[in-house]
């Protein structure tokens, strides 16, 4: 019974860290063949690297002509899950970590196997000795002595079987039965002389040290937990390679927009190509800022009252897309609906349906440019893919920064200030107001919001990133 338990608790050991292999492999088919298709591109890398040295050293003879020759470009492309399980199957700290726990692990194994009753058989066969024995025997007819020498030959073949248990205790029992045979022969192998059987049939032996160290004491309490602190520190070393990989991955990504918007920044016409966007609620009914509720009168004049404001009844969320030439592309977020990551790529896709339709050259020659802050829809995973696959160039925004956004200080501000005091009766009253106050913006208002945007950017970098609002920058 217990050797069952036994068995079963050792297979339910190789099956836990079998898991715990597989956990972090189970995508090598895919690794692998990315790891071929980057074989299979590897004299394009190379064709690369010598492009980008000609490019670094024009003069460089050879090189210069090999560079010319290269007109197309080739890219290798890794998804985030691509390069999590490169890391964890291929990288030397993956497989480090990967050895260290399954020397680990045998040495757990080992530790159970101390416990497993032990048969052991051992046994010679067969064991030959010889013997000259020297006889002395005198002659009583001429009185001469002669010795003769005779041949004593033996063999031995024995054999003991035993099964041995520790116990918790530090000792062990055996029991063990033992068998030996014993021929002996004298001149020859054909003059047998006797035949002996020496037989031990049943033989208990306890062995217990009193004053000794239990070790097995010891072990039971230390080694299950070497075991579990070894699984959770794989675990760890796993999350930490992978976390690595994550880092690297988005260093990478920061690194070519980061050199995309180099790129574009020292394009003339960079503000002609930016198209910004953001989102706002628009009320029922929004009350008058002081400013816009002072009144003359004079001193003897009563007092003017003021009715008590009451909550909205209802309200509109806006998002909208403009450049320095106008309005692109408006949507009213339907009622109930909350502006996430799977909104936000529909939003995206009717986006580059109108730029396609009211930008024709720049949806042609791709050099639109999408700003938009860091609000948790636009900065999802999702959402990044899906501008990274439509080679959507974005132009990232200074966090807590609505001070750098030309929809927080210019276009929001002046259609709400126009909508203050208004009551309107129904949602699409207020959607039909504040789209014609959209459109009735001129394309010098835009010019002039681009060239103040423009200008807020060149005195945050002057003052090392401070907070602007409240300068005298008055485009409302």
């Amino acid at each position: 019974m217990n050797n069952n338990v036994n068995k079963m608790e050792t297979r339910d050991e190789r099956r836990e860290a079998k898991q715990l292999i597989t956990r972090h492999r189970h995508c090598e088919e895919a690794a692998g063949q990315s790891l071929s298709r980057a074989k299979r591109r590897e004299h394009k890398l190379i064709a690369l690297l010598l492009t980008a040295c000609c490019l670094l050293f024009p003069l460089g003879g050879i090189g210069g002509l090999y560079a010319q020759q290269q007109q197309q470009k080739f890219e290798y492309t890794l998804t985030l899950e691509e390069t999590i399980n490169l890391a964890q199957d291929q990288s030397l700290d993956a497989i480090r970590t990967r050895n260290t726990f399954l020397s680990s692990y045998w040495q757990y194994r080992s530790y159970k196997a101390n416990y497993l009753p032990g048969l052991t058989f051992s046994g010679e066969v067969p064991d030959f000795s010889k013997r000259l024995t020297a006889t002395t025997i005198k002659d009583t007819a001429t009185g001469a002595v002669i010795t003769e020498y005779l041949s004593d030959f033996s063999n031995r073949i024995s054999g003991t079987l035993s099964l041995t248990q520790n116990l918790p205790t530090g000792g062990s029992i055996s029991l063990y039965s033992s068998l030996e045979m014993y021929d002996r022969f004298v001149g020859d192998f054909n003059n047998h002389d006797s035949r002996q059987f020496y037989s031990t049939p049943v033989s208990i032996r306890l062995y217990q040290s009193f004053f000794g160290v239990n070790n097995y004491k010891w072990d039971r309490k230390i080694e299950p937990l070497r075991y579990e602190e070894a699984k959770r520190v794989y675990l760890r070393q796993m999350e930490e390679v992978s976390i690595r990989a994550i880092g690297y991955f988005f260093d990478y990504a920061a690194a070519v927009q980061n050199l995309a918007i180099a790129e574009f920044n020292y394009v003339p016409n960079l503000l002609e190509n930016i198209i910004t966007c953001d989102e706002s609620w628009f009320f029922q009914y929004d009350p008058e800022s002081k400013r816009q509720s002072m009144h003359w009168k004079s001193p003897s004049s009563p007092r003017q009252k003021k009715a008590r404001q009451s909550k909205s009844k209802f309200k509109a969320m806006m998002i909208v897309f403009f450049d320095i030439r106008g309005i692109v592309h408006v949507d009213w977020v339907p009622e109930g609906q909350t502006v996430n990551q799977v909104y936000y790529k529909e939003v995206l896709t009717n986006l580059r349906e109108r730029v396609r339709r009211k930008r024709p050259e720049m949806w042609k020659n791709g050099s639109w440019v999408l700003h938009q802050d860091n609000a948790p829809a636009h900065n999802a995973l999702s959402v990044k893919s899906f501008l990274t696959k439509h080679k959507i160039t974005v132009l990232e925004h200074p966090p807590y920064s609505p001070d750098l956004a030309p929809c927080d200080f210019f276009l929001f501000p002046k259609i709400k200030s126009a909508l203050k005091g208004t009551r309107f009766e129904s949602v699409d009253a207020v959607k039909a107001k504040a789209t014609e106050l959209m459109n009735k913006l001129s394309e010098d208002d835009l010019q002039h919001c681009f060239q103040q945007w423009k200008i807020r950017m060149e005195r945050c970098r002057d003052r090392g990133g401070e907070y602007i609002e409240g300068d005298n920058i008055s485009i409302v």
